[in-house]
């Protein structure tokens, strides 16, 4: 008997030491990988590609302190996102701060207030004052960047308005691009002998007329050294600037394209408002699968043989149901034997690499010497990244990526982060006192109605 209970006993302290290394094991797997599944409808708790890649691609340490009053219930939000970050990269840590229990840490930062996040990557900081996807993933690109990029918006000749907040104007790309750390200028060439030193990408978007000579040759010498250019051009009868892509084996047509496919209806938009259906591979878009549309836009092709040196791609094409139309001013619309029936491509990129160190780019300047490759994206319309439509699909976001590839940071070519949806219930007065009345009449006497029912039954 005695031997029995020993027996019994030593099997117990084997079955819990077992039973604890099994525990002290899943503990540790999971503190080592995390897993999270996010069944929300908006996908509220899921890191965006761009975060990913972004994270992914962190060549540094980044410290996040976020400076809240203890039982602040927003330093819980902070904290939960921050945590989402934390699980993809071993990079990143996290601290939250009471300034006023812990003034030795806010001492190290100036202007330090209730509710601020600190993204310090050593050399650079960045604030943020919300738990906000797209704010705090912008603060680790801008610390962790050791340089920041101009992009140079072309003037002078009827092209897109930075400053303008209406459906034709460009606030939106630009804030985007300055939310990423772009440095974000206009540039006169009229006033100008070459392209300012610094400046990584130049952007010609929707001129009406075409640039002076002295202009496009500066623009075209200042490609030939590895600059690189986006250039949108609208159908006729405003300028496409066809001369600056034609030695990179791109060809932008004078036509108008005409969609049938009625695709466009769904979203109330007429055969003038081609959508962009198809997408083939290219670095530029890269795992985007987001549908694009491009209001009265012209085609662009690359050429079948071209130049030496030249990687050439078509990249976004309409759908099948469609023309180039190659007679605009004419009413009303018809395919002809000589208009080209779709797909048609609406956004090309080419790229050409230097041979070598060129006598131009000493003339060019420093940032296109330092740019060993010339590279250029074509579109055949303006409208689809201004204010009016840069919100619909990945508009914005192809924009982004176009400038991220032409930048040669295609680390940032991903889908951006999305401003988390009000997804609150607005309800009238009335359907508030239906439900009211619901919760406080219909229920309880449906419960007083279905005890009586028993009783009765039960007599």
């Amino acid at each position: 008997m005695r031997k029995r209970t020993v027996a019994g006993g030593a099997n117990l302290l084997l079955s819990l030491v077992l039973l604890g290394g099994v525990l002290a094991l899943v503990n540790y797997l999971a503190s080592r990988h995390s897993v999270r599944r996010d069944w929300t409808a908006a996908e509220t708790f899921t890191l965006s590609e761009q975060t990913k890649r972004v994270l992914s691609h962190l060549d540094r340490d980044v410290e996040i302190l976020s400076f809240f009053r203890t039982g602040d219930p927003a330093a819980e939000r902070m904290k939960d996102l921050v945590q989402m970050y934390d699980d993809l990269s071993r990079r990143v840590s996290f601290e939250l701060v009471d300034p006023d229990r812990q003034p030795g840490r806010a001492s190290r930062y100036r202007d330090i207030e209730y509710g601020m996040t600190v993204v310090d990557a050593g050399s650079r900081t960045e604030r943020v004052d919300e738990a906000a996807e797209t704010r705090l993933t912008n603060a680790i690109i801008q610390a962790t960047r050791d340089e920041r990029k101009t992009i140079a918006f072309l003037t002078g000749h009827g092209e897109r308005d930075l400053e303008a907040a209406g459906e034709e104007g460009y606030s939106n790309l630009r804030a985007r691009l300055e939310n990423e750390g772009y440095a974000v200028e206009t540039l006169n060439l009229g006033a100008a002998s070459a392209v300012p030193a610094g400046v990584r990408v130049v952007v010609l978007a929707g001129a009406e007329k075409e640039l002076l000579p002295n202009e496009t040759a500066t623009l075209a010498t200042w490609l030939a050294a590895g600059g690189a250019l986006l250039l949108l051009a609208d159908p006729p009868p405003k300028a496409s600037h066809a001369e600056l892509v034609t030695p990179y084996g791109l060809t932008i047509e004078n036509d108008l394209v005409i969609d049938v496919s009625g695709v466009g209806r769904l979203f109330g938009a007429d055969e003038f408002l081609p959508m962009g259906l198809e997408v083939r591979p290219h670095p530029l878009v890269e795992g985007f699968k987001l549908t694009t549309v491009f209001p009265e836009a012209r085609t662009v092709r690359a050429a079948a043989t071209l130049p030496s040196g030249v990687e050439a791609t078509e990249i976004i094409f309409t759908a099948e149901a469609s023309w180039a139309e190659t007679h605009p001013e004419r009413r009303p619309y018809e395919p002809d034997p000589d208009d080209r029936q779709g797909p048609l491509c609406l956004v090309a990129a080419a790229s050409r690499p230097l041979p070598g160190t060129s006598s131009h780019a000493a003339a060019a300047g420093d940032s296109a010497a330092q740019n060993r490759t010339t590279r250029v994206v074509v579109a055949g319309d303006s409208d689809f990244c201004a204010d009016g439509f840069s919100n619909f699909g990945g508009n914005l976001d192809l924009a982004m990526n176009a400038v991220s590839w032409l930048a040669e940071e295609e680390d940032l070519i991903a889908i951006r982060p999305r401003e988390r949806e009000d997804r609150r219930v607005s309800l009238t007065e009335g359907q508030a006192a239906a439900i009211r009345g619901g919760l406080l009449l219909f229920l309880p006497l449906s419960v007083i109605g279905l005890g009586i029912g028993v009783w009765w039954r039960r007599r």
